[in-house]
């Protein structure tokens, strides 16, 4: 019997290590992974037997970003919905009774790099690339992207790597602390080793700590989460997201002083009623 039939992932029961490794499908967040992803989250959040989840793509890159096939018809409501789904489970990884391990192997971009904001450890394959590139797709990170990171790192690397879209490299992953290392070819010794740490720790320890690292973050985390979708609602009401989408032309994103003459209409409309 499977024990979790998921479609969009695959779980491998590792019993005599008290783990599981989960394999990712699809290089693309859909609605049906979420929805599957929130029930195996349920799932282990009462299941305190299990020490780590190593997560890492079937293929070679982690997640690549939004199903732009399936967001494509989405209002701008339904959009800041979807994106409030992840942002929740991307924070819920931090209250598991697990460590949770995601390989990011060949790369990550987009809402995909924000969803391993999430891990307790990173790890990629050299010649990583790691790209938080929403203003190419005319969007605000809002799953993580400042809330989360903006917590576990120099927030000057956070700004540059959000404002420059920049590629970032297995070196600058691993000198910002965001990944704990990389390796050459195979993850097979290191996967292995993190399985066993896992195992041979006392599991009490190793989940207060996680919940005592919490602790350290949860307030500016809790604080600029309310930001990332407070900015993101406002942008996302512009439609620059399905231009981006339909490769318009940028020139036919909203200009800053057509924003400032639609608020100021908003605000003459309201003041005369």
């Amino acid at each position: 019997m499977n024990l979790f039939p998921f479609g969009t992932f695959s779980v491998d029961v590792l019993l005599p290590k008290r783990s599981f490794l989960i394999k990712l499908k699809s290089e693309l967040i859909n609605q049906t992974f979420i929805k599957e992803w929130e029930e195996f989250l349920e799932w282990l959040a009462i299941h305190t037997e299990v020490n780590s989840i190593y997560i890492e793509p079937e293929g070679s890159h982690f997640f690549q970003g939004l199903d732009e096939k399936e967001i494509k018809d989405f209002s701008p409501n339904q959009l800041q919905q979807h994106l409030n789904r992840i942002q929740k489970i991307i924070y819920t990884h931090f209250l598991l009774p697990q460590t949770i391990i995601m390989d990011l192997k060949e790369g990550a971009e987009g809402i995909g790099a924000e969803f391993s904001a999430g891990a307790d450890i990173r790890l990629a394959r050299a010649g990583c690339k790691f790209k938080l590139n929403h203003l190419e797709k005319a969007l605000v990170p809002s799953c993580g992207g400042i809330g989360i990171l903006g917590a576990l790192l120099n927030k000057s690397l956070v700004w540059n790597w959000v404002m420059s879209s920049k590629n970032i490299n297995h070196f600058e992953l691993k000198n910002s602390g965001y990944i704990l290392d990389y390796y050459t070819t195979s993850n097979e010794d290191i996967k292995n080793e993190l399985f066993d740490y896992a195992l041979n720790i006392a599991p009490i320890a190793r989940i207060q700590s996680k919940r005592s690292l919490l602790e350290t973050i949860q307030n500016e985390m809790n604080r600029t989460l309310k930001f990332e979708q407070k900015y993101s609602h406002a942008n996302l009401s512009l439609n620059d997201w399905k231009k981006s989408i339909q490769n318009e032309c940028p020139k036919k994103y909203c200009k800053a002083e057509e924003l400032k003459k639609m608020l100021n209409e908003e605000v003459s409309s309201i003041s005369n009623q």
